[in-house]
């Protein structure tokens, strides 16, 4: 599989390295700084399908035709403004770099005004042997490196953001060898290059809960993904307590599922639906009105569950948040 755009966006600096094993590859750390499942999720894989159909190297549905990148994202745009690190996966000399172009964030993504420049904001780090690692879609202004320089595994370059072809905040980390795009998930050979600490920090899941949270009213997708839903401390008087939450890769036929349980133990709600179409992302929302002139004093528990029976196996998977009523 060749270089695609985002191989492609930068000027190459001519670099002189000593001469080892053409087959010797680096090993990677993770391309982030953050929480992975609270901060951070691995959105969208590499597909390995060859035809219109996309599969990630596991065979499952996380990826999209022709994706040949690893799209790590954020939890909303608070966790973009306030900083994500993207880090350099392993030593090596920064051989472009890109900065200046905007951050999309809600605005409509003008497709045509990143044309050439698809990547947006970004840095390519070469480390010998023809192997090099790419980061796109930094924040505008923060790339902290220049051509030529010399970095450590683990040096910060930039901040996670959405500049370029990007719909929401993410760096889309991609490696090359011998200009030809691979997987460091899974290469040719079956082995891969992540380092043991990356594997446990980007391990694999085929579907995820990945935002949850309370509010007092029915929320708004934008300002859940601007961030202005992270209170969980409500009034005895408040109109309603609703329970949000985001998923990442759902299939048709997925069972989801919430119970909102009230201090005493009692349940005040308990909610299951069908997902009806195969999506990358979706937002939903239940909740229940104040019952007469008050709520009840103390801890709500919500249990958020998403489960797919497929091929006789069963997955699960599940949150439980808490908010507090006084």
């Amino acid at each position: 599989m060749h270089a695609r755009w985002w191989a492609q966006v930068f000027v190459l600096v001519g670099l002189v390295w000593p001469t080892v094993a053409l087959s010797q590859a680096p090993v990677l750390q993770s391309p982030v700084r953050c929480a992975m499942q609270d901060v951070c999720w691995v959105v969208q894989y590499f597909d390995h399908d060859a035809g219109p159909l996309a599969a990630d190297y596991l065979g499952g549905s996380r990826s999209y035709d022709d994706h040949t990148g690893t799209d790590i994202g954020l939890v909303n745009y608070a966790a973009m403004a306030a900083g994500v690190p993207v880090v350099a996966a392993a030593d090596g000399v920064v051989g472009g770099v890109r900065d200046g172009m905007q951050d999309w964030g809600h605005q409509t993504l003008d497709q045509e005004a990143v044309q050439g420049r698809k990547c947006g904001n970004g840095v390519r780090v070469d480390h010998g042997n023809g192997w090099q690692t790419i980061y796109c879609h930094l924040r505008q202004g923060s790339v902290t490196v220049a051509s030529g320089e010399q970095v450590q595994a683990g040096q910060v370059l930039g901040m996670i953001g959405q500049s370029g072809l990007a719909a929401f905040p993410h760096v889309e980390f991609g490696v090359l060898h011998d200009g030809d795009q691979v997987d460091p998930f899974l290469l040719e050979d079956g082995s891969s290059l992540w380092s043991s600490a990356a594997v446990g920090q980007l391990s694999y899941s085929p579907m995820d809960i990945y935002h949850a949270g309370f509010a007092d009213r029915a929320p708004d997708w934008a300002a859940v993904q601007a961030g202005d839903y992270a209170n969980r401390e409500f009034g005895v008087d408040a109109d309603a307590l609703v329970v949000w939450v985001e998923m990442f890769s759902v299939k048709e036929g997925d069972d989801v599922s919430f119970k909102i349980v009230a201090p005493d133990g009692n349940v005040l709600l308990d909610h299951s639906e069908s997902v009806q179409k195969t999506q990358s992302r979706i937002f939903r929302f239940v909740g229940k009105k104040r019952p007469g002139d008050a709520w009840s004093a103390g801890t709500y528990q919500a249990d958020i569950s998403i489960t797919r029976s497929e091929n006789g196996h069963t997955i699960a998977r599940e949150r439980t948040i808490s908010a507090t009523v006084q």
